[in-house]
């Protein structure tokens, strides 16, 4: 639970569910994707939010297991691609 959006962001990248206690936020795109939801500033918001975060959280934390991309094989390639690039500018 948050009310800033750089945290918002960041929760988004590392796929970790949000709650945004504010009324607006200036990072929509993680209300759009649906990794954050605004509940508003209101109390008595928040317990139904944090039963749906806990609930969302199980579903979230299994899809990111598998890679952003939902292939469990993206992480590895990422690094063969980072190591081989490496190593293709290393002298003779």
């Amino acid at each position: 639970m948050t009310d800033s959006g750089s945290i918002t962001e960041e929760t988004t990248v590392l796929g970790v569910p949000c709650l945004t206690l504010r009324d607006n936020t200036e990072r929509r795109e993680t209300v759009t994707i649906g990794t954050t939801e605004l509940i508003g500033t209101d109390p008595r918001k928040l317990p139904p939010a944090q039963a749906r975060l806990i609930a969302w959280q199980l579903k979230k934390a299994r899809f990111f297991c598998n890679g952003m991309d939902g292939q469990p094989t993206a992480s590895p390639n990422i690094a063969r691609l980072c190591f081989w690039t490496r190593d293709a500018r290393r002298p003779g």
